[in-house]
């Protein structure tokens, strides 16, 4: 590099270290958090349960589901879908029946850290809304 200082010409060097330090940095990101968590349902036996939420995190996290702590595997009757767009999971059953009923868990995890949310399915026969309506009166 040169430069001029009160109109006489100098020159200047410099030396420039070619290697870097290696620095430990801290995950980049954020930790996932639910927008809006999952809520709680109640719905007839064969009919279709779905679970929604809306979670943001950096990188997009991963979404796992579970059914009284057990992890959720995807079948025909089991579907999951995440909305990229919108940063919306769904766990949709598509024919509920008694052993779904439970506690059921969203948890979110990426490299910045991880967060859960949960709610409950219930699932009712005619028998059982029939004796509840009868039950009202």
């Amino acid at each position: 590099m040169k430069c001029f200082l009160s109109g006489h010409k100098q020159s200047v060097y410099r030396h420039v270290s070619t290697s870097i330090p290696s620095l430990k940095r801290p995950a980049a990101g954020q930790k996932p958090v639910f927008l809006h968590p999952v809520t709680s349902c109640t719905v007839r036996h064969g009919e279709v349960a779905r679970f929604h939420t809306c979670v943001s995190g950096s990188p997009r996290p991963e979404i796992r589901w579970f059914h009284n702590r057990q992890p959720v595997q995807p079948t025909k009757n089991l579907v999951f879908h995440f909305d990229e767009v919108m940063n919306t999971a769904t766990l949709i059953i598509v024919d509920a029946f008694s052993e779904h009923a439970g506690h059921y868990t969203c948890r979110a995890v990426n490299a910045a850290g991880d967060a859960a949310c949960s709610a409950t399915l219930t699932v009712t026969t005619e028998e059982e809304e029939g004796n509840h309506w009868d039950s009202r009166f």
